[in-house]
């Protein structure tokens, strides 16, 4: 992993393109830092929760909590709305830090929000961090086998969610198969705007270009939502060869206009999953994208839950369909 690590690249862009990078080589000894600075709040080495939003952030804070092996529990950013599934999550981790970008941290003021069990654990951002309230107690530590990587929060939406304790070993094997059956390798250039809290956009926005060594590009779900043409203009502008979204985020593509100048020629791969599966919408998103140069084999569709480290199925479309 530490080889395809230094040949990997991971970007984040905005809609004006601005951007920024993870590279390894440039972030070893920050990640050292990082991992010491969690060792020294909490030395119990309890999950840590990753609020951090399309930012290497994320990757520097997951990579340190492995580093020292420390469970990571990506999470989504805790609006008002989401309170009582934040304390949730707080009270079945046990956790006792939380990650997040600075820019979030002042806008959702965390430690001032008595309501919320955050407000007693230590904040970390990529600035400072803030140490965890003297008052607060861990109970009991809940009990968690010792290669645990990850607890990933199921989205089921017929009750509480659960967190899946996801091993080390778990992580490698799933991703050793996905990587052989896609044909991803050090040439390939991924491009998600799936949120990290989710365990598609996590596994194939973050942990399949990292395992693999190459290029990833990486927008927010918000900056997709408000401009969904983005998507294919960036598959053309950056020679995307792997990418996926949801049934709905094909719709709002599938709604757009774009120019003749774009190519979808090098796209391999086209996952279509996180959601039931529409020939509709399928059909539509191929009348639209095959003209400009898409495969005719690349769309796949795919169904997955956390429980099963993600992958369960997945096919190519037929070309029957269209």
């Amino acid at each position: 992993f530490s080889e395809t690590l230094s040949t990997s690249k991971n970007t984040f862009l905005s809609l004006d393109d601005s951007i920024s990078s993870f590279v390894y080589s440039d972030s070893k000894d920050l990640l050292s830092q990082r991992s010491v600075l969690f060792d020294s709040i909490d030395p119990e080495r309890r999950p840590v929760l990753l609020f951090n939003q399309d930012s290497t952030e994320f990757i520097i804070n997951l990579l340190a909590c492995w580093l020292s092996r420390r469970p990571v529990v990506p999470v989504c950013l805790p609006s008002k709305k989401r309170i009582d599934f934040i304390n949730h999550i707080v009270e079945q981790t046990g956790a006792m830090i939380y990650t997040i970008d600075k820019n979030h941290s002042q806008v959702f003021n965390l430690r001032s929000n008595t309501s919320s069990l955050l407000s007693d654990l230590a904040e970390v951002t990529d600035n400072s961090f803030t140490s965890v309230s003297s008052s607060y107690s861990v109970d009991s530590k809940p009990l968690y086998p010792p290669t645990t990587a990850v607890i990933q929060f199921s989205s089921g939406s017929t009750g509480t969610p659960k967190g899946v304790l996801i091993t080390a070993s778990n992580i490698a094997a799933s991703l050793d198969l996905m990587s052989g059956i896609w044909n991803i390798s050090a040439l390939s250039r991924f491009y998600s705007w799936l949120p990290l809290y989710h365990d598609l956009g996590f596994i194939f926005g973050i942990l399949l270009p990292l395992m693999n060594g190459c290029c990833s590009y990486i927008i927010s779900s918000a900056d997709f939502a408000k401009k969904p043409s983005v998507w294919m203009t960036h598959l053309s502008s950056l020679s995307i060869s792997h990418t996926a979204g949801s049934t709905s985020g094909y719709a709002m593509a599938s709604l757009q206009n774009y120019p003749d100048s774009i190519s979808l020629r090098t796209c391999e791969y086209c996952m279509i999953a996180a959601e039931h599966i529409s020939s509709t919408v399928v059909s539509k998103f191929l009348a639209i994208a095959c003209p400009l140069g898409l495969p005719s084999t690349s769309l796949s569709a795919a169904y997955g839950l956390a429980e099963s480290t993600l992958a369960v199925t997945g096919d190519r479309i037929a070309d029957s369909l269209y």
